[in-house]
């Protein structure tokens, strides 16, 4: 009798471990409980994690893309962005660079006087497509001389906005946009998965220097954002080495050199991806570490009660072996129940964990650097985009590239002391301390804190104190 059990089929062994699951209803439904929130917690952590942390960036060689902004730690600024001279002269002297490019968050109005529309943009520099390696799907990017005034008025659309404003038109090459007071030449449609960092602009157009923003006055405004691309073979370290060289070179000539150095004035070079994330790591590492110690006590949980429900089957086992079952088929019985529960649990994990990252999405987890990157936000996203509102970029919204006399507008720091928006505790005079306070407001006329994906990184009432 022991000879025939020990032959006993394996699929017989599975139905008496679902008929055993399903006859202790407290005990499976609290088992497949406990695995579908420990797997489905680290299943939807892990994507997000790996969507941002650890995926390399969506473009060509990302290894090789740098961000570049200017610090004055001593003045309570740790992060700021770069100006117009710093931009042209590390662009042209700095040899570890392949290339170099500058953008602004921004905004802009669109559509005709009795229906305009506000949409999401972003003023970039002609080079800085071509440093992401990024392609227009239909037409071109901006070539080199759009960069100047007079020759500025295209514009690039966005996927969506393609889509919303002209019916995917493959002929709206050519055509005119209306933007502001202006109408603009459409140069090209930008791929549908096309984003920098937590930006996804619904329009592109020329950022263009004035020969007033080239003064050396204006060295240290910094309203704007520098990325690079490094020539292979050169690291951060050397590109940092040979930016400091040339800042070393420049105080020579800086009116402002005293107040710069007295305020700490350095410049980083620091790997794009990870300058994307500095933020956010430390808060999503934390996260998953929370999560998969909350898998170890289910896991803890879960031996806790198999144990105790074994206990109270000993009178079971005891008649399957008078019966004639032995030892490797009773061990053979508890294994497959084990193999159901496990199976089934990781099964309703896995639908528990896709369920959370769309949670964790509506949380808003697209706003995370590169997680709009991700398969299942690229959708969302495109599903989203023709009734998204955008938000006022850190530069305030750009309403039109000329005022009614044709002129173009003046850079946010013409007017300005180009140092007095940072570094008011060297400065030290109350007119000082009025344009931080302007600045904090977010009014315009002085250059802001970003990242280099264009977002304000804190208000610059912290320079307040002094």
């Amino acid at each position: 009798m022991g000879s025939m059990a020990s032959h006993t089929p394996y699929w017989h062994d599975l139905r008496l471990a679902v008929r055993g699951l399903s006859r202790d209803k407290g005990f499976t439904a609290t088992a497949l409980l406990t695995f579908a929130l420990c797997i489905g917690a680290n299943v939807a952590l892990f994507a997000v994690v790996n969507a941002v942390l650890v995926r390399p960036l969506p473009y060509p060689n990302p290894d090789q893309l740098v961000a570049i902004y200017n610090r004055y730690p001593k003045a309570g600024v740790d992060r700021s962005g770069v100006s117009v001279p710093h931009y042209l002269e590390r662009r042209a002297g700095v040899e570890g660079f392949a290339e170099a490019g500058a953008f602004r968050d921004s905004g802009a109005t669109i559509g005709e006087t009795g229906a305009p529309e506000h949409v999401s943009a972003m003023q970039v520099t002609p080079s800085f497509l071509r440093v992401i390696g990024a392609r227009a799907a239909l037409g071109r990017t901006f070539s080199e001389d759009e960069g100047f005034y007079g020759k500025h008025m295209v514009v690039i659309l966005s996927d969506g906005l393609w889509r919303q404003n002209f019916n995917a038109d493959p002929g709206v090459i050519g055509r005119k946009l209306r933007m502001g007071t202006e109408p603009q030449t459409i140069i090209g449609v930008m791929p549908p998965d096309f984003s920098f960092g937590t930006s996804r602009p619904q329009l592109l157009f020329p950022l263009c220097f004035s020969d007033d923003d080239k003064k050396p006055e204006h060295r240290h405004s910094n309203n704007m954002s520098m990325i690079a691309r490094l020539k292979p073979g050169v690291s951060a370290a050397q590109a940092q080495a040979q930016i400091d060289a040339l800042n070393t070179h420049a105080l020579a000539a800086d009116p402002y050199a005293k107040l710069v150095v007295d305020a700490g004035f350095s410049t980083k070079v620091a790997d794009l991806h990870q300058d994307f994330v500095a933020e956010v790591r430390p808060g999503l590492i934390m996260l998953q570490a929370g999560v998969v110690f909350l898998l170890l006590i289910g896991a803890v949980n879960l031996a806790n009660l198999l144990l105790v429900r074994a206990s109270a089957r000993h009178k079971e086992f005891s008649v399957r072996q008078v019966l004639g079952a032995g030892r490797a088929q009773l061990a053979r019985m508890l294994v497959t129940e084990t193999l159901v529960l496990a199976l089934a649990g990781c099964g309703l994990g896995l639908a528990f964990g896709w369920g959370g990252l769309r949670g964790v999405e509506a949380l808003g987890a697209s706003d995370l650097p590169h997680f709009a990157d991700w398969p299942s936000a690229r959708r969302a996203h495109a599903l989203a985009e023709p009734a998204r509102q955008p938000i006022p970029g850190p530069l305030g919204r750009v309403e039109g590239r000329h005022d009614d006399a044709g002129h173009p507008p003046a850079a946010p720091h013409a007017h300005h002391g180009p140092v007095r928006a940072g570094l008011h505790p060297a400065l030290g005079r109350r007119a000082a301390r009025a344009k931080l306070l302007q600045g904090a407001r977010g009014e315009p006329g002085l250059p802001s804190r970003q990242h280099p994906d264009g977002r304000r990184l804190g208000s610059l009432g912290a320079l307040q104190g002094g």
